[in-house]
Protein backbone atom coordinates (compact mmCIF):
# COMPACT_ATOMS: atom_id res chain seq x y z
CA UNK A 1 0.00 0.00 0.00
CA UNK A 2 1.29 3.41 -0.88
CA UNK A 3 1.48 6.18 1.68
CA UNK A 4 -0.81 8.37 -0.43
CA UNK A 5 -3.46 5.65 -0.50
CA UNK A 6 -3.28 5.24 3.28
CA UNK A 7 -3.49 8.99 3.72
CA UNK A 8 -6.54 9.18 1.44
CA UNK A 9 -8.28 6.40 3.38
CA UNK A 10 -7.58 8.04 6.74
CA UNK A 11 -8.80 11.38 5.41
CA UNK A 12 -11.99 9.77 4.12
CA UNK A 13 -12.67 8.18 7.51
CA UNK A 14 -12.05 11.46 9.31
CA UNK A 15 -14.37 13.35 6.97
CA UNK A 16 -17.10 10.74 7.45
CA UNK A 17 -16.75 11.02 11.22
CA UNK A 18 -16.75 14.80 11.06
CA UNK A 19 -19.94 14.74 8.99
CA UNK A 20 -21.60 12.40 11.50
CA UNK A 21 -20.61 14.67 14.38
CA UNK A 22 -21.93 17.70 12.51
CA UNK A 23 -25.25 15.96 11.82
CA UNK A 24 -25.56 15.08 15.50
CA UNK A 25 -24.78 18.61 16.63
CA UNK A 26 -27.28 20.00 14.10
CA UNK A 27 -29.97 17.72 15.54
CA UNK A 28 -29.08 18.90 19.04
CA UNK A 29 -29.15 22.52 17.89
CA UNK A 30 -32.59 22.01 16.34
CA UNK A 31 -33.85 20.46 19.58
CA UNK A 32 -32.42 23.39 21.53
CA UNK A 33 -34.11 25.90 19.23
CA UNK A 34 -37.44 24.07 19.50
CA UNK A 35 -37.24 24.17 23.29
CA UNK A 36 -36.34 27.86 23.17
CA UNK A 37 -39.33 28.57 20.91
CA UNK A 38 -41.66 26.68 23.27
CA UNK A 39 -40.32 28.62 26.26
CA UNK A 40 -40.76 31.92 24.43
CA UNK A 41 -44.26 30.91 23.35
CA UNK A 42 -45.26 30.67 27.01
CA UNK A 43 -44.41 34.31 27.59
CA UNK A 44 -45.51 35.79 24.28
CA UNK A 45 -49.21 36.08 23.45
CA UNK A 46 -50.28 33.76 20.65
CA UNK A 47 -50.62 35.65 17.40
Amino acid sequence: MSILYKFAMIRRELLAKLREDMEKSMKNWNKYNELKQKRLARFLPVQ
